[in-house]
């Protein structure tokens, strides 16, 4: 007679792997703020710098034609001052002793405190450059007349990318005698110009007229520099707006704004750089314990002032990408495209849904919803 086999000997416990884990996160390399905003290392937190009145440096106020035994003739200038003021930006964590003893290896639990301690601090710190290099008329500090809007948008085929680019780079450079140097393009419009029907025909060819495969750029959307501005993509720059516990909303931290900026990376005194981090105190970060309750806590802590400090190095194009509309009274068949009220076209209706409603997305835009008068597939 054979024996019995308990049933319970037969089961197998999957391990916890200790090499793989999933997190979804915003890409910290990704992240654009440094690049855009040079720091200059002070002494105090806040301090006085001159602002020369550019009204001089652009004119001729005399005639230097000097003649035997006359006076040499005096030029001079005006000038007057602005201020920044260091803030103080910190967050903390913390893990138990029994957090730290019960914690599987898996979870490493320490490691992911302080990752998600430093992406907070990195978060918030490119949250506030995408503001702060936005218009005076939206919260910015880049000079309100510095903007146009895209019209058409840019991801449409008769879209005037080129033009649109040309006029920022002249209206910056007619103001502070520079071109701009930087070209800020969020990841999803980016999309959309390399998909524009004019933009595809230029990356056909590259500098020599030898054809090339556009699709080609390597890791790259675009070139690298346009029009004689550096190209810069934030890539994984995104935040979710929802509140906690709500299902998630990711949108984009530099939005759909298009920005021309000269940056002087090396921090010049005295050149017109768009924006500064003034830097009291880099971020650092300091460990401590406290007895009752056992806790131990990790706290990272800067001091700084972003502060946009030349305004007219700044341009803004705006609405670049076509807004989610959608005509009613039109039958919707599921994964079939139909016009828009813009003249856009929907991508795909999705499946399944009830009677009377589908989701649809356009490109570039989110999810809206419209009627379904006849619905199929």
């Amino acid at each position: 007679m054979p024996g019995t086999v308990d049933p319970q000997a037969l089961q197998i416990v999957d391990p916890v792997l200790t090499s793989i884990a999933r997190r979804y996160a915003p890409n910290v390399g990704g992240f654009i703020s440094d690049r855009l905003m040079p720091a200059i290392p002070t002494a105090t937190l806040s301090a006085q710098y001159p602002i020369f009145d550019e009204s001089y440096w652009f004119a001729q106020l005399t005639d230097n034609k000097f003649e035997d035994r006359s006076p040499t003739k005096e030029v001079n200038f005006t000038w007057s001052t602005d201020t920044y003021l260091c803030e103080e930006y910190a967050l903390k964590t913390s893990i138990t002793e029994l957090e730290r003893l019960q914690a599987h290896p898996a979870i490493r639990l320490e490691r992911s405190k302080t990752e998600f301690l430093n992406l907070q601090m990195a978060l918030a710190r490119e949250i506030r450059a995408a503001a702060i290099l936005n218009l005076i008329s939206a919260g910015g500090g880049i000079t309100s007349a510095n903007t146009h809007d895209a019209n058409p948008n840019w991801d449409v085929a008769t879209a005037t990318i080129e033009a649109d680019l040309k006029t920022g780079v002249l209206a910056v450079y007619d103001k502070i005698g520079f071109t701009p140097n930087t070209l800020v393009i969020p990841y999803k419009v980016a999309y959309a110009m390399a998909l524009q029907e004019d933009i595809r025909a230029i990356l056909t060819y590259n500098t020599t007229g030898t054809a090339r495969d556009p699709l080609v750029l390597g890791d790259r959307l675009l070139p690298s520099v346009i029009h004689g501005m550096d190209v810069v993509i934030p890539t994984g720059a995104q935040k979710n707006t929802a509140a906690e516990g709500a299902a998630k909303s990711i949108t984009e931290i530099w939005g759909e704004a298009v920005r021309l900026l000269y940056v002087d990376p090396s921090a010049t005194w005295g050149q017109p750089s768009v924006a500064y981090r003034m830097v009291h105190t880099a971020p650092t970060v300091t460990r401590w314990r406290q007895a009752d309750p056992d806790v131990e806590y990790v706290r990272q802590m800067e001091r700084v002032d972003e502060k946009v400090t030349a305004p007219d190095a700044g341009y803004v194009i705006t609405d670049t990408l076509t807004a989610a509309s959608a005509t009613t009274a039109v039958p919707v068949v599921a994964l079939e495209k139909f016009p828009t009220s813009t003249g856009s076209t929907v991508r795909s209706v999705t499946s399944g849904v009830t009677l009377g409603k589908a989701i649809v997305r356009i490109f570039g835009t989110g999810a809206i919803t419209c009627f379904v008068y006849a619905r199929s597939g």
